[in-house]
């Protein structure tokens, strides 16, 4: 059994649960674990669109989740907006606040030489060497500084592109969750293993009865045929191809299953220009315990994202959760290999995307088809993926 601290890249409270939530969730099943998550201060939610006041009430507190899985949220005691930060050094002040809050905790909780786990984010401190770690891990799943169609101020993509490189040479262990990533991340660490997306299986297989019911209330009424969308409104998304879909078939339905989070003012145009449609529907943000449940009433599920360098080096989660749910996939052709790519018809333009679609609805019956996509799933569980996760660890360890 390991000690293991996560570096976290957000709050364990409040989320869909993403990658480090599921990789945190199964390395507590047979470790300890402390979940770390990004400071905050009492003004978070008036500037992150991606927060809210719930986030707060767990500032400074340990809470145990679950498992042997502990969440502690560090206190960040000044904005760094604030008046004459240059001359108090606020960063700093935060920064010895965040780091004695999280020694402190780590003693409490007997954790020794623990393994040091960092989720890229921008705002987190350096923890190395506090703690006496045995190994840092660091698990990737997006390259932050590639282009992603929208504009980043240079300062803002130097600052990215140096924590980027900071916790990458800090690594003794490199996961991506990709193939291309990995390649890229070995120009600056050799320690790279691709370990790829998984999915809850459990969660497909017992769905309650009461999520049943109501993903059921609250769909039975939208026209059918219906296409999904799971996943961030953000930058990442083809609104305009799901506007030219929308308008092209008015008697399809379109869902929209996900949290809101919008800054480029083109997409905000696009995404509100979608939401007005009469057969497009929006759910919000989904507890992860209902996904399953809206997921079984998809009859096609949509990977609508942009063709990004960005993009490119992902690896959609939400891939995995509509294979686990027996249902087709149509995605944009990225210029990559997808994962499961024998399940997903891959589609190079907005007509064709369509087409494909109408293939997948007259398919739709396909028992058997379900059936295999459903097994591949579930040889591809979380469970699974962090398994392979601390074979490697154990390894490097040993040898160390």
């Amino acid at each position: 059994m390991h000690n293991i601290i996560i570096i976290a890249a957000e709050p364990w409270e409040h989320y869909t649960w993403r990658r480090r939530h599921h990789v945190a969730w199964n390395l507590a099943k047979k470790n300890r674990v402390l979940f770390v998550e990004p400071p905050l201060t009492l003004f978070n939610p008036f500037f992150d669109i991606n927060l809210s006041w719930k986030h707060l009430l767990n500032l400074g507190r340990l809470k145990r989740q679950g498992h042997n899985l502990y969440s502690y949220s560090p206190w960040r005691r000044y904005p760094l907006s604030l008046p004459l930060s240059s001359i108090f050094d606020y960063k700093k002040i935060n920064q010895d606040d965040a780091i004695k809050g999280v020694v402190k905790v780590v003693k409490r909780l007997g954790f020794k030489n623990p393994i040091l786990w960092i989720y890229y984010h921008p705002y987190h401190y350096d923890y190395y060497g506090i703690f006496n770690e045995k190994i840092v891990v660091t698990d990737w799943y997006d390259k932050f500084t590639a282009p992603a169609g929208i504009d980043i101020p240079k300062d803002a993509m130097d600052k990215i592109r140096d924590r980027e490189d900071r916790i990458l040479k800090r690594a003794d262990i490199v996961f991506a969750v990709s193939k291309k990533l990995a390649d890229d991340l070995r120009a600056k660490n050799g320690n790279v293993y691709v370990i790829p997306q998984g999915v809850d299986v459990d969660s497909f297989t017992n769905i309650t009865d009461r999520d049943k019911k109501s993903a059921a209330k609250r769909l039975g009424r939208i026209k059918r045929p219906l296409l999904g969308f799971l996943g961030i409104m953000h930058s990442k998304v083809d609104f305009n191809l799901l506007n030219y879909i929308a308008e092209e078939k008015p008697d399809w339905s379109i869902l929209l299953m996900g949290k809101e989070w919008l800054w480029n003012n083109a997409d905000i145009e696009s995404y509100r220009k979608l939401r007005c449609r009469k057969n497009v529907f929006y759910t919000g943000e989904l507890k992860k315990e209902s996904i399953p449940a809206y997921l079984t009433h998809m009859d096609v599920c949509l990977l609508p994202l942009k063709n990004t360098e960005f993009n490119r080096f992902s690896n959609p989660l939400k891939l995995c959760q509509y294979l686990a749910a027996g249902k087709p996939i149509v995605a944009v052709d990225l210029g990559i290999k997808y994962d499961f790519h024998e399940f997903i018809k891959i589609t190079y333009d907005k007509d064709e995307f369509i087409m494909k679609i109408e293939e997948c609805l007259n398919e739709a019956c396909d028992e058997g088809l379900s059936t295999r996509r459903k097994e591949v799933a579930g040889d591809n569980s979380w469970g699974k993926r962090v398994e392979s996760m601390l074979e490697i660890i154990n390894k490097k360890i040993e040898y160390a």
